[in-house]
């Protein structure tokens, strides 16, 4: 794991460093709980990018600072652009989402996320587009904007690390499983005591490192294309126009204008009412 890690250019919040064969990307927002803002988004892109062109890397560590993994998409940067794309542009920002993704998913490094705390909206993403989750036992896990009402996942994954009754019941009540939960239906590898994470994070990569390069991207991409004919390039698409469709619901437009006059607490304090 790096222990010197640089921000990419154009946000600080995104961290980036490679050494002995494992690229770390953090993401550094510890106040936020690692909240994703737009710029982020690029940013972390742009990290994926930077690991797969370095070929002497055998795999990638995803990570958070502070008390998170990630919390999501940050609803107020969220709100903001929404009110300033309107629903056209707002499609597009989902298929770039979706981009992200895919990019995530086709890495021809093996990716593991490192999840304690809270793995959440964008977070869970990129959980479910990577190879190899070890998830704290308390880490919680769900997709909020199922609940708050602003759309559905930007991806389509979790029917393939599911089953068909726990994507559903993740993916139509928005509800929160803890890491046993995740661990025993195979959303993650393992679930640990938090102190032990970084440990199994250690012991994961150096059985990596220990594969040739070439050997490690062939066998990723021979899993990887078994989901494929699968389905999941189709399913993506289809979830992505369905996704926009949901959007357009007027109640998104309002918990948007209010989150962005007041606050994103503001406004669901004011939905519990």
């Amino acid at each position: 794991m790096s222990e010197s890690q640089q921000a990419l250019d154009g946000d600080p919040h995104v961290l980036y460093g490679a050494e002995e064969g494992v690229a770390t990307i953090t993401l550094d927002r510890p106040e936020k709980l690692n909240a994703v803002t737009f710029s982020m988004q690029t940013a972390f892109a742009k990290a994926l990018d930077r690991a797969e062109a370095d070929a002497s890397l055998h795999a990638v560590v995803i990570r958070g600072n502070g008390r998170a993994f990630c919390a999501g998409v940050d609803l107020e940067d969220m709100a903001r652009h929404h009110g300033e794309f309107g629903h056209e542009a707002d499609a597009a920002r989902i298929r770039a989402a979706a981009l992200h993704w895919t990019k995530l998913w086709n890495l021809r490094k093996p990716v593991i996320v490192r999840a304690h705390g809270h793995c959440v909206g964008w977070g869970l993403e990129i959980a479910l587009n990577a190879d190899i989750v070890l998830a704290s036992e308390e880490c919680r896990f769900h997709f909020p904007s199922i609940r708050i009402g602003t759309g559905l996942p930007d991806s389509a994954m979790a029917i393939y690390h599911l089953g068909l009754q726990w994507a559903k019941r993740m993916l139509l009540t928005g509800d929160a499983i803890d890491g046993r939960t995740a661990e025993r239906i195979g959303l993650a590898l393992m679930a640990l005591p938090e102190a032990r994470l970084d440990d199994e994070v250690e012991i994961l990569t150096r059985s990596l490192c220990e594969v040739p390069v070439d050997l490690l991207a062939e066998s990723k991409a021979v899993l990887n294309r078994a989901v494929e004919l699968m389905g999941r390039t189709q399913l993506q698409e289809f979830s992505e126009i369905s996704n926009a469709t949901a959007r357009r619901d007027p109640r998104v437009d309002a918990w948007n204008r209010s989150v962005t006059s007041q606050g994103s607490r503001a406004t669901r304090d004011s939905d519990q009412a």
